[in-house]
């Protein structure tokens, strides 16, 4: 496939870029920021430019900020939600005019949730709510799509391997580890992979036209239970 990768790290565009083709791909980088319109036009624009028409959207782009609702500064609040709604909808506009543009018989949108869109997590509820919302524009948007081709999955992860909570503040990320526990929304410390995940895009993008991967949820297989030594 080609490849155009969007984001706002413009040194880790490069490292992806570069695994990309050593991996045999042709890819494209753009810098991106998901929550600016303007952004978001110029690197379809220039994927575009270089690559043809986007038939495949991924909206990966995701943040959260952890603790109590009412210790939340309202600004971050706010960024959740431009990111992880807001962010998502605009790149879906874009690569929905121009597939109808180019008239492409095939197109794929997919969207990237989190089992906490399926039950709300303490210490993260800006980020849950973001997620029930990000679903609810895929689903709306697939019922504005119906009858033109064009396809709309959901994947609905559980806990995964990634920056995500890096730059989260150690004290909060422990009490939100701590209440995570408690509600067990979060059990156990098994994780997937990247590669685990991009398995559940690439199944529902290489479908076979004729057939919809509506809704995927994918979770890491609870850590095997040690085996009771007899007693003596």
């Amino acid at each position: 496939w080609r490849v155009a990768v969007g984001a706002r790290r413009e040194d880790r565009l490069a490292e992806t870029a570069e695994q990309v083709e050593a991996a045999g791909g042709r890819v494209f980088a753009h810098r991106l920021d998901v929550t600016d319109a303007d952004s978001v036009r110029a690197c379809f624009d220039a994927s575009e430019r270089a690559l043809g028409t986007v038939e495949v959207l991924v909206a990966n782009a995701g943040i959260a900020v952890p603790g109590p609702l009412a210790d939340l500064d309202p600004a971050d609040i706010q960024r959740v939600f431009d990111t992880n709604v807001v962010g998502a909808a605009l790149c879906a506009r874009q690569a929905v005019r121009r597939w109808r543009a180019a008239g492409s018989e095939n197109g794929d949108r997919v969207f990237i949730s989190s089992e906490t869109a399926e039950r709300p997590w303490p210490h993260n509820v800006a980020y849950s709510a973001s997620k029930v919302a990000l679903e609810h524009v895929a689903r709306g948007l697939r019922m504005e799509l119906d009858g033109t081709g064009a396809r709309v999955s959901i994947v609905q992860l559980g806990p995964a391997e990634s920056e995500f909570g890096f730059g989260f503040p150690p004290e909060r990320m422990a009490e939100a580890l701590a209440a995570w526990q408690e509600a067990r929304v979060w059990t156990h410390w098994a994780m997937m992979t990247p590669e685990q995940v991009a398995r559940a895009v690439v199944f529902a993008t290489t479908a076979p036209r004729g057939l919809e991967v509506h809704d995927v949820v994918v979770k890491p297989t609870p850590p095997r239970a040690p085996t009771p030594t007899p007693s003596s």
